[in-house]
């Protein structure tokens, strides 16, 4: 929900989520002066907008972005030209912005602040930036995956595309003996500073646990005996994302598939598993105080440590590449697939930073305004229930929105695909609502009403014409309305041309008021036609006997 003050307000699971990075950027503002014509000042959306930190966005796309430890910086990559930008949360500013010769795969900020930053290249290199800018350029054998940095030994460690995790020592200047990993890659590194073990998780679904002090190998989640039964049972695939907890003896592992495992370091088997709807690779795992933060490509979800339990979620318009949670806050920075660089403010995580302690008045301002996002139209639908309908493929595009254990699809959508899937059923309830509608009576004319329900008896079987015209036609208006025109069947006219008329077989007509002729009456039990005597039928049939007995007579004379 936007609110006029420019911060998108959004309810997550019970939890209110601020977004500050809703609006427009700069360069978007521009081009909308210039085809109005109009000054910056001019524009409402503009003078309205939030900017927590002046120029927080890139030309085209942010890939990563960083806290220093002091938490006076945030430091960022992006493209398009490959780029860092630096800003400073005293200044709410930019500090300096330096160009890169490549595409940024990982940063790591190496000191407290950002006078030491190393960052792993798409072109294989390795490039370690100062506080005066680029200190030093050095090339990895094979293409990076992954960068850490081991503070007690100096070492940066690369995870690449081969068994091999490289370790460039700083202080020595020189790449020293790799670690040989039993898996084909590695996709991903962490490391326990209580423990001083390296974490790796590799290409075939396992992690390799390496004791930075001893320079061998420790252990391995799951073990070798039944590494292959397990990923098989629980679908974990390529293992691609990895974060020690805040004491060092759990591990979080996120797979290619979307699920994510929670392991004892002490204990072989999980103690936790989440799985997220939208099976996409898991990008960012972070462990924050007693937060855990999981995020794929699609959405951001906040766990709890110890219970593991739902606190809250994100879901971006833009897929997401990086997420990094500001310390001891609500504050949290993520890198996505757009321009501007997302800023999401949740109190019930923590307080907001001193540098912006502003968003503390401002959110206790739209408290009152804040709206449930209700769904409407909407089929919730399980994974099963996907597959009933042969739908699976559609997880991950826009006709599903993952809600809860499920999805969200629009009841329009749904019922095409269930027409299709299962059109008896579908025919079945239609034939029902058909036998609930409410059928209205049709209102007969006052006079002649038995030749007024044979002409509407014949607009119902025949294709073409309209006898119906007749009743509406003002030539035979007083047919119908006026009594001397009733329709005597007693007369002879009327035998003659109706030799078939049988006189009990007919009902009598009754007069209707002309409140019975709107009202509908009520259902009675009918009585048995009385049938009515004529008395032209009594003199028709009396001169009938007269002749044929003067006509036997006649022929005995003759005789």
């Amino acid at each position: 929900m936007a609110n006029a003050s420019g911060i998108n307000v959004i309810n997550s699971n019970g939890v209110r989520v601020y977004d500050l990075s809703l609006g427009k950027s700069l360069p978007q503002f521009i081009e909308e002066v210039k085809k109005q014509k109009k000054k910056l000042k001019q524009l409402r959306e503009y003078r309205n907008r939030i900017e927590l930190i002046q120029d927080f966005e890139f030309p085209t796309v942010c890939s990563r972005v960083q806290v220093s430890p002091d938490c006076k910086y945030v430091v960022a990559a992006g493209i398009y030209p490959p780029s860092i930008k630096i800003f400073d949360t005293a200044e709410l500013s930019l500090k300096c912005q330096r160009g890169i010769d490549s595409e940024i795969i990982q940063l790591r900020i190496l000191g407290d602040d950002y006078s030491k930053i190393a960052m792993l290249c798409a072109d294989r290199n390795i490039e370690i930036h100062a506080q005066y800018g680029r200190h030093y350029k050095i090339r990895v054998p094979k293409h990076g995956r992954d960068m850490l940095y081991i503070p007690h030994s100096a070492d940066i460690v690369t995870a690449s595309s081969c068994s091999q995790i490289y370790r460039l020592n700083l202080e020595l200047g020189q790449f020293l003996a790799p670690f040989e990993t039993s898996a084909n890659s590695v996709n991903c590194l962490t490391y326990c500073r209580q423990l001083s073990l390296l974490g790796a998780g590799t290409e075939d679904g396992t992690v390799e646990f390496w004791d930075c002090r001893a320079k061998t190998r420790a252990a391995q989640i799951p073990l070798p005996d039944n590494a292959a039964a397990f990923r098989e049972l629980q679908g974990v695939g390529e293992i691609m994302s990895a974060d020690f907890s805040s004491d060092g003896f759990r591990i979080a592992l996120g797979s290619q598939t979307g699920k994510v495992l929670v392991y004892d370091i002490r204990y072989p088997l999980p103690i936790a598993s989440m799985q997220f709807q939208y099976r996409k690779p898991i990008v960012a795992i972070k462990h924050r105080d007693d937060k855990m933060f999981i995020a794929d490509k699609k959405i951001l979800k906040v766990y709890d440590e110890k219970t593991y339990k739902l606190n809250t979620f994100i879901e971006p318009k833009h897929e997401i590449n990086d997420v990094t949670p500001y310390p001891d806050s609500g504050l949290l920075f993520m890198a996505l697939e757009n321009a501007k660089i997302g800023a999401y403010f949740v109190p019930s995580l923590g307080i907001a930073p001193k540098w912006c302690s502003f968003l503390e008045n401002m959110t206790e301002e739209l408290e009152e305004t804040v709206n449930d996002t209700v769904y409407e139209d909407y089929k919730f639908l399980t994974k099963l229930d996907l597959e009933k309908l042969n739908a699976s493929h559609l997880i991950g595009t826009k006709t599903l929105k993952a809600h809860l254990h499920g999805y969200l699809m629009d009841y329009k959508e749904y019922e095409t695909l269930r027409s299709v899937m299962e059109p008896e059923e579908v025919a079945e309830k239609k034939d029902k609502l058909k036998e609930d509608r409410i059928i209205l009576q049709k209102v007969m004319p006052r006079v002649n009403k038995a030749y007024a329900k044979e002409i509407s008896a014949l607009d119902d079987q025949r294709k073409k014409g309209n006898p119906k015209a007749i009743l509406e036609d003002e030539r035979f208006k007083e047919m119908f309305t006026n009594k001397n025109f009733m329709i005597d069947k007693s007369s002879t006219e009327y035998l003659k041309s109706h030799p078939n008329y049988n006189p009990e077989a007919e009902e009598p007509e009754e007069e209707e008021s002309a409140d019975d002729a709107i009202l509908p009456k009520p259902q009675q039990t009918k009585k048995p036609a009385v049938p009515m005597q004529h008395k032209g039928i009594k003199k028709s049939k009396k001169t009938a006997q007269k002749k044929r007995v003067a006509i036997s007579s006649s022929k005995l004379h003759s005789v």
